[in-house]
């Protein structure tokens, strides 16, 4: 049996021949498994009618998780000798599987690499066939050792031996199941590379074929990359580079592998992150071409480097022609190329052969020397350009328990010069110095990874600075080295965490051949008792095996100390999907397992407890919910969804039969309801956090023991996994500004901001810093709580007051006030930061404006304003926050429904044109981004403002002054609904891009 893997996400049109296409093979003896990756169009529909036709075809529906997400679940249920990939847009011709399998019964090959239809805008009439570089044969033993090290580089520029595709391939299940599973779910583009080729090296015959049954349908698609998307590209590059120089590792693969896993990297910088790569060069031209731009110039090739090349000259340069020998298929795809015998080449400007294959290279360079063309004026990649690559030379700070933990890794993925003992120790390790910090100077590298925990990475930077400053842009700590898995990291965090911790430790042999969640070896003694317990217990692992205390003093212990164990384990388990963490006290002894309780309760069943539940029920839907939990006089739901939610205290609800009043956090209320609730499960506590450490009290006292506050941190967490999902199924475009480092959320303000990572905006690319035209006001009033600490303001910050027209009080650091000028300070009691919002908008007329909240303020990286300078951004927003069940009814459930309604009436009075898409989308959105803060261009900030304030004063003048305080401040919690709506709805003509956001003590 052959099992067809087939992912798919929003293909409608496409879904029904494609599978119709593999249920008429003439090979009849296949499974046929189809993930829905979320879809949000009718694919699942579609799939389900043909299903019932033919009981081959088996549907798995799941959230959207990616491409490389759902193979792995494919290939986890997949049961047949061989698995071939289909993509759900593409299709098979009739007897592709029949002779892909007769190749591979008659070779006996574990892997059958063919050719490939590629058809321009999914039309039969403009096809060419894509044969692999290397000649069609079998190879074997010596020859497929050859045939592995010229995988990624076959000749001398990057032209890979074979097609780089999951798809033109029948792969033995055995095989390829290995390298599908180990692939990180985060690599997007090259993804088939990540996974085929290292399989390919593996295997032990590989049958190269011509024959091409498989129909590629390419798509129009815009040619513009911008520098958001390059960024990304760039670290999803670099990402598979370092995971494949890995594994490269690992196989021991020749140093001429290595060379071509290189040239892959080099030809996924030219044609996927072109302009990055060439700001990274610092050349003022063509990266790999020329060094500096010509005024005009002709470009060969319209390939994926062809492509990018152009992208890139057409908007410094004249591009006199653009020729390609597919022209025709090309122009299909909406490219504006032209046939060389049709094209007049100007006799005064150069020629860039963009094209990596180097025989296409010769002939390109054959066929314009015979039109007369100069040698001199053809320009062709030269791969030598780009020497540097992301494995650096490092300097590691430290050689204690976390240098050593991290070690394997460590050298995977970087060259490592030095160790730094803080003592002053010399020696060496694996060949490696150990050096004393004098010694820095004597060698060459770009970073200093400090491997110690916090706080001391401070005194690290403090050390370094003192023996010379111009060190300290080279520091960074290991987090930022980007170590581990984040979804099992996150879990462990939030889930398994307190449960290790009530563990009892003893003795490994107590739990031999028992199989847990989760095993905690405590590695500070010998290597031999190391792996005893690893044999006994942590081989067994399901999920992680975690070790502690792996000290530096034992690198040169008797036999090899826990450093060889830890070693070993590393290289015996890397394909079991275990994971490694050295985070916990030196309390431990011994060994400690767990089996997580994946049950789980939220206490608190308002706004932020349904939040807490979205996200959960989202990110881990493994888990199993068991209901909210309360424990006060507020009004609750009796239901969420047809959730439960339980009240702990008090009333006719009591388990244990009492009656009478609410016990609230009393000693009374300790003693309900614990033989009927499961104490064992987490309890996520989503309240305000002024109340936790009483119901974390109420809860100990009932038995539970893993109790977790939804504090800033957790919450920032969670959003920023859940958010970009909701974006994406809903098929918007979700983009951050940054990706902080550690973002905490918890006031540390300025750790927050001196490590925040640019993702779009990338400093050195600036043309300039924010300038005294860009303000960002931060908002104050004269009866806010001062701040824990004083933070201070950035350059382009500056105070305003508002309601300033409501006291005579001034506070001293502020340079604006609501008061002056055209403004609405009068109203500040009801309208809040929305007075000085509108001051900013009658009264500033820099470039760049902003308002944030003095308790509230951006994470920005340095160089932020180069997103709107480059055209990226229009506008930054907060990370939206999802309240349940939608906007409009977690609006009514928390504030009057009488200001919705006049909300809704002001919008068909002043906003007729968009009034019905407006209610239609508080409807059926869930997310929206809070607190009225928002970055953006002068002119889109007074047209949001013109759109926006009228709407406000027409609620504000039907519904007037509310009694309760909270309730009165209705516009403003109008006012971030409306502004979320605006720019959903100008989503086509202003670029959104998002910032977390901190929150001051």
């Amino acid at each position: 049996m052959i099992t067809v893997i087939i992912p798919m996400y929003n293909t409608e049109n496409y879904i029904e021949r494609c599978l119709s296409s593999v249920t008429a093979q003439s090979y009849t003896d296949l499974e046929i498994i189809v993930i829905d990756d979320g879809s949000t169009d009718g694919s699942a529909e579609k799939v389900r009618a043909l299903a019932q036709k033919d009981r081959r075809i088996r549907l798995i529906e799941q959230e959207n998780h990616g491409l490389v997400y759902s193979r792995k679940v494919g290939i986890s249920k997949a049961l047949g000798e061989y698995v071939l990939f289909v993509d759900s847009d593409d299709y098979l011709e009739p007897d592709a599987v029949e002779k892909m399998a007769a190749l591979a019964a008659d070779n006996q090959a574990d892997v059958v690499a063919c050719g490939a239809i590629f058809e321009a805008d999914g039309s039969p009439a403009n096809r060419k066939v894509a044969k692999n570089y290397v000649e069609a044969k079998l190879y074997a033993d010596d020859q497929g050792k050859e045939l592995a090290a010229k995988l990624f580089c076959a000749e001398d520029f990057c032209t890979m031996a074979l097609l780089p595709f999951l798809w033109n391939k029948l792969w033995k299940t055995e095989l390829i199941k290995e390298y599908v599973l180990r692939a990180d779910d985060r690599f997007t583009v090259g993804e088939d590379v990540a996974i085929g080729f290292p399989a390919i090296m593996a295997a032990n015959r590989i049958l190269v074929s011509e024959y091409a049954g498989y129909h590629y349908c390419q798509r129009q698609s815009s040619m513009m990359r911008g520098a958001a998307g390059e960024n990304k590209e760039y670290v999803n590059a670099c990402r598979i580079y370092r995971y494949l120089a890995g594994l490269s590792n690992e196989m021991n693969r020749s140093d001429k592998a290595k060379d071509g896993l290189h040239r892959f990297l080099v030809n996924q910088l030219m044609t996927r992150c072109y302009e990055k790569t060439n700001r990274d060069l610092k050349t003022t031209g063509l990266a790999g071409f020329t060094e500096t731009m010509p005024q005009k110039l002709v470009i060969y090739g319209a390939g994926e480097l062809g492509k990018a090349v152009y992208s890139y000259a057409s908007l410094r340069a004249n591009v006199e022609a653009w020729i390609d020998r597919d022209a025709e298929y090309l122009r299909a795809l909406g490219y504006d190329v032209a046939l060389p015998d049709e094209t007049d080449i100007p006799e005064d400007c150069p020629i860039i052969v963009a094209v990596f294959d180097a025989r296409a290279v010769r002939s390109i360079t054959a066929y314009l020397t015979s039109r007369g063309v100069a040698k001199e004026r053809i320009i062709c990649f030269d791969p030598e350009m780009l020497k540097s690559e992301p494995v650096k030379n490092v300097i590691i700070w430290g050689t204690g328990t976390r240098t050593a933990m991290y070690y394997g890794w460590l050298k995977a993925n970087y060259n490592i010069v030095a160790f730094v003992d803080e003592a002053g120790s010399e020696g060496s390790f694996d060949r490696i110095p150990v050096i004393g910090r004098q010694r820095l100077g004597e060698f060459e590298f770009d970073r200093i990874i400090v491997t110690n925990e916090n706080p001391e990475i401070e005194r690290a930077c403090q050390e370094i600075g003192e023996m010379d400053v111009a060190l300290l842009p080279k520091v960074i700590d290991i987090n930022q080295a980007a170590l581990g898995d984040e979804r099992v990291e996150n879990y462990f965090d939030y889930v398994a965490k307190a449960q290790l911790e009530k563990c009892i430790p003893s003795s490994s042999a107590d739990y031999k051949g028992e199989s847990y969640d989760f095993v905690f070896i405590d590695a500070d003694h010998s290597y031999d008792g190391v792996m005893a317990d690893y044999n006994n217990v942590g081989r067994n692992a399901r999920v992680i095996t975690a070790f502690h205390d792996v000290y530096a003093h034992e690198y040169d212990g008797e036999n090899g100390g826990t450093v060889r164990a830890w070693n070993e384990v590393l290289a015996g388990t890397e394909d079991c999907g275990h994971k490694f963490f050295s985070k916990y006290p030196d309390k431990w002894m011994g060994i400690g397992v767990v089996d997580w309780n994946r049950d789980y309760y939220v206490f608190g069943a308002h706004s932020r407890g349904q939040t807490m539940r979205a996200y959960m029920k989202g990110l881990f839907p493994e888990r199993r919910f068991l209901g909210y939990l309360y424990d006060n006089d507020e009004e609750n739901p009796g239901e969420v969804d047809g959730e439960p939610v339980i009240r702990l205290d008090g009333g006719a609800d009591r388990l244990d039969g009492a009656t009478g009043p609410a016990d609230g956090f009393g000693a009374a209320g300790n003693a309900v309801m614990a033989d009927g609730l499961d104490t064992g499960a987490s309890v996520y506590v989503a309240t305000r956090g002024v109340y936790y450490d009483a119901i974390k009290e109420r809860l100990l006292g009932l038995g539970f023991k893993d109790i977790i506050p939804v504090d800033a941190s957790l919450d920032i967490e969670l959003r920023n996994r859940f958010v970009p999902e909701y974006f994406r199924s809903h098929g918007w475009e979700f983009r951050r500004v940054c990706d902080a480092s550690g973002s905490s959320g918890d006031g540390s303000y300025w750790h927050e901001m001196n490590h925040a990572e640019p993702s779009l905006v990338d400093p050195e690319m600036n043309h300039r810093e924010p300038s005294p035209v860009d303000r960002v006001f931060v908002i104050k009033s004269a009866v806010d709580k001062p701040l824990s600490e004083d933070v201070p303001l950035r350059d382009y910050e500056c105070y305003i007051q508002a309601g300033s027209a409501l006291t005579e009080s001034r506070i001293d650091n502020c340079d604006y006030f609501d008061d002056k000028g055209e403004g609405i300070s009068e109203r500040n009691r009801q309208m809040c930061e929305l007075t000085a919002m509108y001051w900013i908008w009658k009264n500033y007329t820099g470039e760049i404006v902003g308002a944030e909240h003095y308790r509230r303020r951006f994470m920005l990286p340095d160089g932020w304003i180069g997103a709107f300078e480059s055209g990226e951004a229009d506008v930054i927003l907060p990370v939206p926050l999802y309240v349940h069940p939608t906007l409009k009814d977690n609006y009514c459930q928390r504030h009057t429904v009488e200001t919705w309604e006049a909300m809704e009436q002001a919008l068909s009075d002043i906003h007729p044109e968009c009034a019905e898409d407006a209610m239609h989308f508080f409807e059926t959105t869930s997310c929206y981004s809070p607190c009225n803060m928002l970055i953006s261009r002068k002119e889109v900030y007074d047209e949001l403002c013109e759109w926006l304030f009228p709407v406000l004063f027409a609620v504000l003048e039907k519904c007037g002054t509310l009694e309760d305080s909270y309730q009165n401040r209705y516009p403003g919690f109008l006012a971030e609904r409306l502004i979320t709506y605006f720019f959903r709805m100008k989503a086509d003509e202003y670029k959104v891009i998002y910032a977390d956001k901190c929150f001051l003590n």
